[in-house]
Order: C-alpha cells, then sequence, then structure tokens
C-alpha cells in the first residue's frame, strides 16, 4: 500500500482515483477510522456516496475496513454532504462518513468524516487518522451492516421547517451531480413549480 499523507488534507482525504486513492487504501482508510471511532465512543456510522464512478467501488471497500473493527455500518448510497450532517443529529448514529470530493474533477475522490451533530474530524485528527493507518493497528470485530433509504425522513423535515405564501417558479440547475434527484423533490414537497435541468446522475457532468 503505498498512502501519501498529502492526501489527508485540512478537513477531508482528497485524491487522485487510483493513483493516490484505491481500493484497497479506502479499506485501509476504513480500519484506520473505524478504530479511531471506536476509541471515541463512536460504534454506528452512516456512511453515503456521491455519483463519481469510483465511489462505487471505494465506498465497498471502505465499508469492509469499517466493519471489520466492529463498528455497525448503515449505507445510504448515492447522498449528498448535508444528508450526512442531518443523520448525524439523529441517536441512531454516532457518526457519519461521505465518499465525496466535492466541486472537484471526477478524477478525484475524497472522504469526509464526522461525529455526531455534524461535528467534523479535521486537522489534527486526520493526521492521527493517517498514522493510525501507517501503523496498521487497527481494532477487530464483527459489524453489522444495513442498507436504508432516509431521503424521505430528509424531505419530510423541510416540510415541516418551511412554507411558501407565494406561489414561485424555480429553475434548478443539478449539474449532474449527488443533487440531482433530491433536489428537485425538495422543491415540489415545498410547493415551489419546478423546472430542473441537469437532473440525472451523470459523473461526465
Amino acid at each position: 500500500m503505498e498512502l501519501t499523507q498529502e492526501i489527508f488534507r485540512a478537513y477531508d482525504i482528497r485524491g487522485v482515483y487510483p493513483e493516490q486513492l484505491d481500493n484497497g487504501i479506502a479499506r485501509e482508510i476504513g480500519r484506520g477510522i473505524g478504530s479511531m471511532l471506536l476509541s471515541r465512543g463512536a460504534k454506528n456510522i452512516v456512511v453515503g456516496r456521491d455519483n463519481r464512478p469510483s465511489s462505487l467501488f471505494l465506498s465497498s471497500n471502505l465499508i469492509e475496513g469499517l466493519l471489520s473493527t466492529g463498528c455497525n455500518v448503515t449505507h445510504i448510497g448515492i447522498t449528498i454532504q448535508p444528508i450526512i450532517h442531518f443523520l448525524t443529529f439523529m441517536d441512531e448514529f454516532d457518526a457519519g462518513v461521505n465518499l465525496t470530493a466535492s466541486h472537484n474533477p471526477k478524477k478525484y475522490n475524497g472522504i469526509k468524516v464526522e461525529y455526531s451533530d455534524a461535528k467534523p474530524m479535521f486537522g489534527d485528527e486526520l493526521q492521527e487518522l493517517y498514522r493510525v493507518v501507517m501503523s496498521g493497528k487497527f481494532e477487530s470485530g464483527k459489524g453489522v451492516f444495513r442498507e436504508k433509504d432516509y431521503r424521505d425522513l430528509y424531505i419530510d423535515y423541510f416540510k415541516e421547517k418551511f412554507r411558501f405564501e407565494n406561489k414561485l417558479k424555480v429553475l434548478i440547475d443539478c449539474g449532474n451531480g449527488a443533487a440531482s434527484v433530491v433536489a428537485p423533490e425538495i422543491f415540489k414537497t415545498l410547493g415551489i413549480d419546478v423546472i430542473a435541468v441537469n437532473s440525472e446522475y451523470d459523473s461526465d457532468f
């Protein structure tokens, strides 16, 4: 495993796939994240990903690593970072992990980690994670895996919190990214007349 420290940045892990961040590295990082989270009392982890092709493979390997430490994983599939934030405020989750490189070109991918209440793992803790992964000293266990869709719960939250008295007509450009499905649904739920463009998952966006 050739793991370079430079992909452990200030607020996330980010590198070129597969040169800097490949499936094997994702698995070892998953083991490192799981070990660190367990040492901080976090066991139940929600995991999502964006719609980059590499995210499918990286997330599978990262989840494998998390499970091998004894962490329980709930995989929610393609999602956006705000949904991970939202779910970490729920009692059933102690932490969240998202496979995404955000705005970066599709050759990049990354990993964002946060504790409950959307508190990010950043700075010195990410450097600690690098050291844990390089040491190879991981917790060992057998976590429980499940898949669940929380999108409706997230949309219902907006419905409860927001209301528009005036009829609005809104054009949304989703950029063919991870928000392509959920963003139009949220606006429609709020009674807004939505015209959505670039609203299908397409990693060539």
